[in-house]
Order: structure tokens, then C-alpha cells, then sequence
């Protein structure tokens, strides 16, 4: 629960007939509407990353998840991450936005120098050719992380105004490095733990490769779904004047 993760949080914190006074309201007429919404994000993102409770904006640093489920390939490798933490949106980078209105689309594109993220997990099947079992705790860093989102949404009218349903979301993203640390694998067996942990941590790019389309996906869902309950309380036209 991503970032457009953290541009459609923005957007939503609208709640009310105005717009808080750290966002600046876009014209859907202005040719310059993306560079528009970018300066947006980019001013105001410091303040949302902190929480706004008269927005019913939770603070997002960390990001906290109850659950996650990631099912690589045809049930190659099924996982499970419980009361997960997130850290590293307070430095997201904004580098492009664009909303296109005719197709109901929004594309976002934005940088994380870090993502690292804390929880319980649980694990079962295989991770480059090698098994891969265990329940305990983990911790996932991810650096420098390009990220493309990609949100497309239907229009629903309610009480006389129009609002943003997501319908499907689509998310990738790019690496530099990926760190691994999974506790109590293989049922406490400290040797074949620590093994497999040094595979996975020095052959990261197979391993990223293997499961980047399949937890990319789930982490672009988290963002959605945190997301589209606040955009159900904000009509289009407090988002975007005509």
C-alpha cells in the first residue's frame, strides 16, 4: 500500500470543496498540465509524507502493510508478507506525470533511492532453479529504484459529481541492487539458512529477474488500494478545474 502511489495520495487529499494550501489546483486546458501536476507532487510531498489527519491521510513514512501476496510464475515460488513496514517514500524523486483525460490514464515515473522493508514472512518452492522454504522474519532493501506507474480508471457519478475508479494498475521498476535477509528458512536450520541467503544476495540479479514482474505487480496493487480510498471521496473537478 505506491506509490502513482504517492501522486493519486495527493490528489486525494481533497476531501472537502477546497484543495489544502500546499496543493496547487491544475487546469485540464493547460498544455502544460503534466509539468503542472509534477510541481504539485514535488512541493507538496514533503507535507503529505508527514500525515494530514483533516484529510484522513495516514503518515507514509513507513508505509505500513498488513499483507501482501506474491505468487511467482505458475506456482513456482508462493509468498506471503505480513505487518510489513516500508521505508524510503519521504525521498521519492518525482520525474514525470501525465494525465491523459481522453483514455483515463494516468502514468507516473518517480525514483526511490532506497526502499527497504521490515515484516513476517512465509515461503514455499523454488528461487533460481533452488529451493526455498521458511516462516520468520525478513528485511528487503532495494536500491535505486526507478519506478513506472500506471493506472487506468473508469468515471463513476455520485451525488451529482464525478469521481476516479481504478480498474487496473501496472507497475515496473529498475535496480541497482537488491539485499536479502530471511530468518528461520528451511525450519531454523541455521547452516542451509545463511547459505541461501549468501546465494541470494550474490546472485541478485537472477533472483530480482525471477520475481520483479510478480512483486512489482503486488507492490503497485498495496499502492492502488491505499490510494482509491481516498479518491472515492474526491470529485475530478476538485482535482482539475476545466
Amino acid at each position: 500500500m505506491k506509490s502513482a502511489c504517492v501522486f493519486f495520495v495527493i490528489l486525494a487529499l481533497a476531501s472537502g470543496s477546497k484543495l489544502p494550501e500546499y496543493l496547487t489546483k491544475c487546469s485540464k486546458s493547460d498544455t502544460k498540465l503534466s509539468e503542472c501536476l509534477l510541481r504539485s507532487v514535488k512541493q507538496a510531498w514533503p507535507t503529505i509524507i508527514k500525515g494530514d489527519n483533516s484529510y484522513h491521510i495516514a503518515p507514509l513514512n513507513p508505509l505500513k502493510v498488513p499483507s501482501m501476496h506474491v505468487v511467482v510464475g505458475d506456482n513456482q515460488l508462493i509468498g506471503d508478507l505480513y505487518n510489513a513496514s516500508f521505508h524510503g517514500l519521504e525521498n521519492a524523486e518525482f520525474k514525470e506525470i501525465k494525465w491523459d483525460l481522453a483514455k483515463k490514464r494516468i502514468d507516473m515515473k518517480f525514483f526511490l533511492p532506497i526502499l527497504n522493508f521490515t515484516g513476517d514472512y512465509s515461503l514455499f518452492g523454488k528461487i533460481i532453479g533452488l529451493p526455498l522454504e521458511g516462516k520468520g522474519t525478513e528485511q528487503v532493501t532495494i536500491e535505486n529504484m526507478d519506478n513506472a506507474h500506471r493506472m487506468d480508471y473508469e468515471i463513476v457519478e455520485k451525488d451529482g459529481h464525478e469521481y476516479i475508479e481504478i480498474k487496473k494498475t501496472q507497475m515496473t521498476y529498475t535496480t541497482s541492487r537488491l539485499w536479502v535477509d530471511l530468518r528461520n528458512l528451511f525450519n531454523g536450520n541455521t547452516r542451509l539458512g545463511t547459505v541461501m541467503n549468501e546465494i541470494m544476495n550474490e546472485e541478485w540479479n537472477a533472483v530480482n529477474e525471477e520475481i520483479n514482474p510478480y512483486f512489482s505487480n503486488s507492490l503497485g496493487e498495496i499502492y492502488s488500494q491505499v490510494i482509491q480510498a481516498f479518491l472515492h471521496k474526491v470529485p475530478i473537478n476538485e482535482m482539475l478545474s476545466d
